[in-house]
């Protein structure tokens, strides 16, 4: 929904709990000083909601140490929040700053090793940084292949796939404006997870107050998925569509 000051809203046929709850706790954070999570501003109504639209005006290249900085910031809260789904097509970049633009998924109902977690959140580049598809949020080249979704309608079923593709800008990775090796990007999210993990230690006592409870990541709707996407789509693609 476009409005004539050139701002947008998307419309979200679901709850957007967890949208709303991170869009307070940014604030909150900021306050106190803590890094934090960006994340579009939403508002919430009965089982659906309204999410802010980012809209990129340019793409003019920026500090590659400032943005994967910022990565391991946002890499810090989807680990500590137990987080899932962080891929290529929920993370987009205005500037050097990533957001999750969904988070449903976030405070994962879901126990597993502090590694695992890190691995599971999906925005590391977990195949490597040569020509093997990725869909991680965290690309370390801006012409890294992806793996596209396509879906067509066949007489009486749907046929799912993917297709590869390499694309020069991806809105999940912003344009550099410097040569940065392999070793300065991981360097610097280092930087960034690290000294987020240290602020939260420090600022420790303030968020298990009632400014903020952990606990209310019990009442806050999100999605589960049990199976991997691709295994609905193999199911779905065997399956008679029922009208």
């Amino acid at each position: 929904l476009h409005f004539d000051n050139g701002s947008a809203v998307v419309y979200k046929p679901r709850p957007v709990d967890k949208e709303v709850w991170w869009s307070g706790f940014h604030e909150w954070c900021e306050s106190h000083e803590i890094p934090i999570v960006y994340v579009p501003k939403a508002i919430e109504r009965t089982n659906y909601g309204w999410s802010q639209c980012l809209i990129v005006e340019s793409y003019e290249p920026v500090s590659p140490q400032a943005f994967f900085f910022n990565s391991g910031v946002l890499l810090f809260w989807l680990w500590l929040t137990n987080s899932r789904d962080a891929v290529a097509s929920n993370i987009m970049c205005v500037g050097e700053q990533p957001y999750l633009v969904d988070s449903e998924t976030t405070f994962y109902p879901v126990n597993c090793s502090s590694n695992e977690a890190l691995e599971k959140t999906g925005y590391l580049p977990i195949n490597g940084t040569g020509n093997k598809i990725t869909r991680s949020g965290l690309a370390l080249r801006s012409n890294q292949f992806h793996e596209i979704r396509i879906a067509k309608l066949i007489f009486n079923k749907i046929e799912f796939g993917r297709e590869r593709a390499r694309v020069s800008h991806t809105q999940n990775t912003p344009k550099f404006d410097i040569h940065f090796t392999t070793e300065q990007r991981f360097e610097s999210l280092s930087k960034g997870f690290i000294h987020t993990y240290l602020s939260v230690l420090s600022n420790r006592r303030a968020l298990q107050s009632e400014h903020f409870k952990l606990a209310d990541r019990n009442r806050l709707r999100g999605r589960f998925v049990y199976r991997a996407t691709a295994v609905y789509g193999e199911i779905m693609l065997h399956q008679p569509l029922m009208l």
